[in-house]
């Protein structure tokens, strides 16, 4: 076995200490999240190093190997996640506890890094509010710790300087992977272990060094100068970093090389190793698996009750989650890996208890929280908007919400919106009068003739604006949400096509009442918890007009990172694009309908500089279809206003939340012709 060094766990409690202050939110270490890549490279030196002594002694069991890492890992991340579930409960709305639902058969399972990844990002919107989010990584190492150990028991034959050769090219394909995604693909380059082997991989290479060898203990001055710069490499990283660069990317190159040369030359010889081989950092260390473990879910589930974290909620909060983490470490971390107290069989009949009976209330959460359980979540929520400012608004089904909207609305607006999330920000703000926003993300043709069809008949308003996107007439755009109103839509098409009057909305939607709900629903603090504005906050918002209130870290995003994420914005239901006739002609009767009784207005809402660049050169398609419309406006005598093209409307790069959403100020541009005092 390796010996045991102190400086290790000092360089632990370096990793973790950072990324708990980033998470409490201290803006001073905006790189704390760099902890997890120091992380990376201690989990990669330690495995490798345990893996390369056992197998020269002949006592390595893959077996054995694994049993140890669940020892290690599974009890405490249980114990964590049971805890989450009846604070969660308590605090998150019906819509929260889907995704967080999902977030726990990830965690239990090991691939809560795909399901972060495709759940928005690290960096986005109220990442922050989420309990689980950092077990991101956790999986990312599991997944490692299967692959590392099979492909040195394959290559073991070819002797350490094959082994290290293949490792070597898979580190350079990691790599060169990750400087290609942290452009083209940021989110899968944070989250996927592709990327992330090569982090992995610095640590195993100094196992490799050092194995048959011992630690290079350089004394003297250049001990002291190889160490004190892996410390200053970590901490140039914590305190200079931030969200705005493109991370992993060669930026990751400075917490992980640091944490090598700490590994490497850190001793009881030089002053950084004494530093780290203290009392309070080695005290520290031992329990940085439990601290990182609470310390998100307490600080995510504190943001739900404080909307803003003083220092002295922060400082409270930290202080929790260590009494947590020395709790848990003594009491779980400890037990369970010593076998003479926890032996083998009792081991995996307790931990497989727990972790079944956590899947399966996880696996139920999904069910009964989803948007599809028809419980009246949607119902509520619109039912809240009638007498309030704003309300919080979360991952609900918005098709059921904006028909819930139109029935229990008792407002009468003189201005009805229709379209996509490319038109969500226009409001009374932006255009003046009474005003009702019913857009829903990613709207098709079938949502605009539905929600038009159901907001007219009852309100009947002297505009209406309907949103022109790219893909309303595309065959291939492969939208499907708008089945959540398919009855609906029939029957508004066949109205349409027969030349009669148009149903209006319905009965609700909200289905039965079930008592489950309801004592949730008396329990729950999200439903007795309203903004108090309609400023923008870490959640994002629903106006009592319906126009949108995005959260402060989609509002805040600097040039950079908008840059960063717009390369595939072109391709959002129009990766292929075959022109459907019948669907054009379905858009035209809807026009030709309603503009005899209202003013109808077709909105073309402009796409940021950049990926207009992108549209000219590259996608004259979408050219061709801002024509088509303009071209139908003239033809029916409806008004045309916008462009996909920002500078014909005066919109600049500022004026863009993302690729492909125009922020207030460039909507009030777009439609300056019909603004009302």
């Amino acid at each position: 076995m390796i010996a045991y060094r102190r400086e290790i766990d000092g360089l632990r409690a370096l990793a973790v200490v950072p990324v708990i202050l980033f998470h409490a939110g201290f803006e001073g270490l905006r790189g704390g999240f760099v902890g997890v890549d120091v992380f990376f490279v201690i989990s990669g030196y330690l495995i490798t190093s345990i893996i390369l002594s056992e197998k020269e002694a002949g006592t390595f069991r893959l077996a054995e190997f694994w049993e140890r890492r669940a020892r290690r890992i599974l009890p405490t991340l249980f114990l964590v996640i049971a805890a989450c579930l009846p604070v969660a409960f308590l605090l998150l709305d019906q819509f929260e506890l889907h995704g967080f639902s999902k977030s726990v058969l990830g965690a239990s399972l090991f691939y809560s890094n795909f399901h972060f990844w495709k759940d928005g990002g690290y960096f986005e919107t109220a990442a922050e509010l989420k309990p689980l989010l950092h077990t991101w990584s956790l999986a990312v190492e599991e997944q490692y710790y299967i692959f590392f150990p099979l492909l040195i028991l394959l290559t073991w034959r070819f002797g350490k300087r094959g082994m290290v050769t293949l490792l070597a090219l898979i580190a350079l394909a990691s790599f060169s992977l990750c400087l290609w995604a942290s452009t083209n693909a940021p989110d899968a380059a944070f989250f996927l272990l592709p990327m992330r082997i090569w982090e992995l991989a610095i640590g195993a290479f100094i196992a490799f060094y050092c194995f048959r060898n011992e630690a290079p203990h350089v004394r003297g001055l250049a001990g002291e100068l190889l160490s004190l710069a892996g410390l200053l490499l970590i901490l140039v990283a914590f305190f200079t970093y931030s969200s705005a660069i493109p991370f992993p990317s060669f930026y990751a190159l400075a917490p992980t090389l640091g944490a090598a040369l700490l590994i490497l030359f850190a001793s009881p010889n030089n002053r950084v190793g004494r530093f780290l081989a203290s009392g309070l950092m080695v005290g520290i260390g031992l329990v940085s698996y439990s601290a990182y473990l609470w310390h998100q879910p307490v600080f995510a589930f504190l943001r739900h009750i404080y909307e803003a974290l003083s220092l002295g909620m922060m400082l409270l909060g930290i202080g929790f989650v260590f009494v947590l983490s020395f709790l848990s470490w003594r009491f779980v971390e400890r037990p369970f890996r010593n076998r003479t107290r926890m032996p083998r069989g009792r081991f995996f009949k307790t931990v497989a208890g727990l972790g079944v009976s956590i899947l399966l209330l996880g696996g139920l959460g999904t069910q009964l929280f989803s948007a599809k359980a028809k419980t009246g979540a949607e119902a509520a929520l619109a039912q809240a908007l009638v007498s309030r400012a704003a309300v919080y608004a979360s991952n609900m089904d918005e098709r059921l919400f904006a028909q819930n909207r139109i029935l229990l609305e008792t407002r009468r607006p003189d201005t009805l919106v229709i379209g996509s999330s490319r038109i969500m920000q226009v409001g009374e703000h932006v255009l003046g009068g009474k005003l009702l926003n019913l857009a829903v993300s990613g709207a098709s043709l079938e949502d605009e003739i539905t929600l038009t069809g159901l907001a007219f008949e009852k309100f009947r308003p002297k505009t209406l604006l309907i949103g022109a996107d790219p893909w309303l007439f595309n065959g291939n755009a492969g939208q499907k949400r708008w089945r959540s109103l398919v009855g609906d839509y029939n029957a508004v098409l066949t109205a349409l096509k027969e030349g009669r009057e148009v149903p209006g909305a319905g009965a609700s939607p909200e289905g039965r009442r079930v008592a489950f709900y309801d004592f949730y629903r008396q329990v729950n603090r999200s439903y007795q918890t309203f903004p108090e504005h309609d400023l923008p906050e870490t959640r994002a918002k629903i106006r009592a007009d319906g126009s949108r209130v995005y959260g402060l870290a989609y509002v805040n995003r600097t040039p950079e990172q908008v840059l960063r994420g717009i390369g595939s914005t072109l391709d959002y239901s129009m990766k292929s694009y075959v022109f459907d006739a019948e669907r054009s002609a379905d858009f035209e009767r809807l026009l030709n309908h309603y503009k005899s009784q209202t003013e109808v207005v077709i909105v073309l809402s402009p796409y940021h500089p950049a990926v207009y660049g992108q549209m000219e050169k590259e996608r004259p398609v979408f050219l061709e279809i801002e024509a088509a419309y303009m071209d139908m406006g003239k033809r029916l005598g409806v008004r045309v206003l916008g462009s996909y093209n920002p500078a014909v409307v005066g919109c600049e790069a500022a004026d863009f939340y993302d690729g492909m959403h125009p922020r207030d100020a460039c909507m009030a541009k777009v439609l300056r012709p019909l603004a009302r005092p």
